[in-house]
């Protein structure tokens, strides 16, 4: 007979199978409803909910056959959310039916000794000085936009809910809101977050190490994170993804920790922080879904599938109850976070979907990887990483990392083809060094051949840190928004008119402060010079040629936008430039057009 605790989880699990199967029955019949009723539907549940949540309070329904378009994605959108949540349903009955409880004994830890916590010491004084280096730089495109449409919103509410083509990374713009609130308006205090983030997150990686493997792994993933050019430039980077490296490393620590150890608040503290991570960059949403696959991969091998298997500790049916309770809630609170900026990532994806691929993904994805360094030493840290993996093929990690690294390519190939980064797998970084580190520490440690392999590994190592801190300390990415845009108004006469043109002229004017015109047409500026003894116009000078701007009927089109920046740049008696960005004064009228 079972105890108690074994009903009462029985129970629990029943209850959780019964509200899949009625989540699942509800989303299919409501996406049948929308597509048999779709005027009233629309009228009465869409739109109201879309006036809702739209920052600007204004819904855009030109035609009868666009109401239908959006109707049927809706319809669709709904039935397959129900048929996820009826596989999600099967797959855990059949996970879970086999396993059996489980109890393990928690590790207990040593405290760091003396020498550990020197080293830990001044590994992180090391880290903080190379990320302090260039944060007060001019912000390049998107943390420009970042600063002046999300971070300086009005509200809050505004900073949350707004987006522009994945650019608003909402929870690392709702932290430098706050810096900016606290320290004023400054370059450093936009990043600040991201410095601080980058630094918690080297220690969270130490003590994952350290929990997980020995205090020499740990001391050399630490080493290996505190100088990796990477991770530097994203701690001084207005953007999240020192946030998602972080969280990543805690999901990780927590998900390894509830296979060991199964608990409930393990589980709702895992849920809460897959959410957070992609509220910091919503591409984090495959940190569960790898969770997820490798817990399915762990499931198989309990039934006695060879190829499945996977030589640590067997799955508990305590482990299995929980985190299959944390993935869909995690599923439920980043969808409760990102649903005001969701109609924006779908019309991203849906604008970029069909392009062509960009085949050259992995390669760029490995030099990032391996820290940019010069090719000659890419074989040596990707050998170090097979040692790392194969020393670890017999724990989780192995398999984890391989599923954080691959699960993401076709998604992401599919979805924005043209438009995809290294950075996107920031929450895979972590792990990818973890088992760099490991397999250092392997090699080094090899008893044959000692002193034949450790002197090649110190010569290699020390390239690759030399390396690694060049790149460090290189200036970085600074396109000159900010000290162009102000330069413009800083000698300016009073009857002077400013303005700002082509891409990024928001952005500018926003910058250059009130009274700065954004022109979109020829005539505009020719008006200005008409009034104006002198007139100043600030533009972005890198820009792909052949772009035209949008035609307003009755208005003659200007030329494409960069012949107009050309013919501006040849007629002006002043040019200024600060980097991509130039700053043009035009005082004398120019002859008319023939």
């Amino acid at each position: 007979m079972m105890d108690g605790a074994a009903m009462g989880a029985r129970r629990i699990e029943r209850r959780f199978s019964t509200a899949l199967f009625v989540t699942a029955v509800l989303l299919a019949v409501s996406g049948g409803v929308f597509l048999l009723f779709h005027d009233r539907a629309f009228s009465g549940v869409v739109l109201p909910l879309a006036l809702c949540f739209s920052s600007d309070g204004v819904v855009e329904i030109a035609t009868r056959e666009n109401l239908g378009g959006i109707q049927r994605h809706v319809a669709f959108l709904l039935v397959l959310l129900g048929a996820a949540t009826a596989l999600y349903r099967a797959l855990w009955w059949w996970g879970i039916s086999p396993l059996r409880e489980a109890v393990s004994a928690p590790v207990l830890l040593a405290p760091p000794g003396r020498r550990e916590g020197v080293a830990l010491v001044v590994l992180l004084l090391a880290g903080g000085a190379l990320r302090l280096h260039g944060i007060d730089r001019s912000p390049y495109y998107d943390e420009a936009i970042t600063e002046v449409f999300f971070v300086d919103a009005p509200t809050l509410w505004e900073t949350v809910s707004r987006t522009y083509v994945f650019t608003n990374h909402q929870g690392y713009s709702v932290l430098a809101r706050w810096s900016r609130a606290a320290f004023g308006e400054g370059n450093w205090s936009l990043r600040l977050p991201a410095f601080v983030l980058g630094l918690l997150g080297l220690y969270v990686l130490w003590g994952f190490v350290r929990e997980r493997l020995s205090p020499q792994v740990a001391a050399v993933a630490l080493a290996i994170a505190a100088l990796f050019p990477v991770h530097v430039e994203w701690s001084k980077e207005a953007r999240g993804y020192t946030g998602v490296f972080l969280l990543s490393v805690l999901s990780c620590r927590l998900f390894l920790k509830i296979l060991q150890q199964p608990s409930l608040a393990r589980a709702l503290l895992l849920s809460a922080v897959n959410a957070l991570a992609g509220f910091f960059h919503l591409y984090a949403v495959y940190l569960p879904l790898s969770q997820a696959i490798v817990l399915l991969l762990l499931a198989v091998r309990a039934r006695g599938w060879a190829w499945a298997a996977l030589p640590e500790a067997a799955l508990s049916r305590g482990a299995f109850r929980v985190l299959g309770l944390a993935f869909p809630l995690s599923a439920l609170l980043l969808l409760a976070g990102v649903w005001p900026t969701l109609p924006e990532y779908m019309r991203s994806m849906e604008a970029t979907a069909g392009r062509t691929p960009h085949l050259t993904l992995p390669l760029h994805l490995v030099e990032a990887l391996c820290g940019y360094p010069p090719l000659l030493l890419i074989p040596f840290l990707l050998a170090l990483v097979v040692c790392g993996v194969r020393t670890m093929s017999g724990t989780h990690l192995g398999p984890l990392l391989l599923v954080m690294c691959a699960l993401p390519f076709p998604a992401i190939l599919l979805l924005r083809p043209r438009d995809a980064y290294p950075r996107f797998f920031a929450y895979a970084f972590p792990i990818f060094l973890m088992i760099m580190a490991i397999g250092a520490v392997r090699v080094w440690a090899e008893p044959r051949r000692r002193w034949a392999l450790r002197a090649p590994l110190l010569l290699l190592a020390g390239a690759t840190f030399l390396s690694w801190g060049r790149e460090s300390l290189s200036p970085g990415v600074s396109e000159g928004f900010k000290d162009a845009a102000r330069g413009m108004r800083a000698d300016a006469p009073s009857d002077t008119a400013c303005c700002a043109l082509g891409h990024c002229a928001q952005v500018l004017a926003a910058y250059a402060g009130p009274g700065t015109r954004v022109l979109s047409y020829e005539e505009e500026l020719l008006d200005l010079r008409c009034a104006h003894p002198e007139v100043r116009c600030v533009f972005r000078t890198a820009y792909p040629s052949g772009v035209p701007v949008p035609r307003v009927a009755g208005v003659r089109p200007i030329l494409p936008l960069e012949d107009w920046m050309r013919r501006i740049l040849s007629e002006a008696d002043e040019v200024r430039r600060y980097g991509n960005v130039s700053v043009c004064i035009l005082r004398s009228f120019p002859a008319g057009p023939e």
